[in-house]
């Protein structure tokens, strides 16, 4: 959840004559997005030559609280000559690990020279155990990580837990 996967698809023209091919994506659950990408560029449509190979990436842009598992969703490349191919891409949603962080920091004020305590949320909101959940922090310019508590987490399915943060903004002149 909250991720983008992708399928590979290899595409071939296998006729004597370049042809230019329309690629569609079935209806999507809601809040999926889909896309067709050709060399990192979203295309629609792709033109081969006569007896010309390509590989077409289909992306799919998973929404973070969804409640699908699994789908199939039906792709369909139409030639310009109205020749269909259609085929279908099974996608299986792993929610075994997930995790859900929080904060109630909604606006954060600090002075030069002070430090101030910031506690961040955790849940597993996935099915299996996390272990060894470490906080990476990357503060703004000359902010201070002074110290984050507890330095890892493990956390059973369903469990939640707080890190707290130290951060000293330095003064001015420093």
């Amino acid at each position: 959840p909250g991720e983008t996967t992708n399928a590979r698809i290899a595409l071939e023209n296998t006729d004597t004559v370049s042809h230019a091919y329309t690629l569609n994506t079935g209806q999507l659950p809601e809040g999926f997005n889909g896309y067709f990408s050709l060399d990192g560029n979203v295309v629609n449509n792709i033109t081969l030559d006569a007896s010309q190979k390509n590989i077409i990436d289909f992306f799919i842009d998973v929404p973070l609280n969804t409640s699908v598992s699994d789908m199939s969703i039906p792709l369909e490349i139409i030639r310009d000559d109205g020749v269909k191919e259609s085929l279908s891409v099974s996608f299986t949603l792993n929610q075994d690990y997930a995790l859900s962080i929080s904060s109630n920091i909604q606006s954060l004020k600090a002075i030069n020279g002070d430090s101030i305590v910031l506690e961040i949320g955790v849940t597993n909101t996935g099915n299996k155990d996390l272990t060894d959940l470490s906080l990476q922090v990357d503060p703004p310019y000359k902010w201070i990580v002074e110290n984050v508590n507890p330095t890892s987490l493990t956390l059973k399915p369903g469990e939640n837990s707080l890190y707290e943060l130290k951060v000293t903004i330095p003064s001015s002149g420093q």
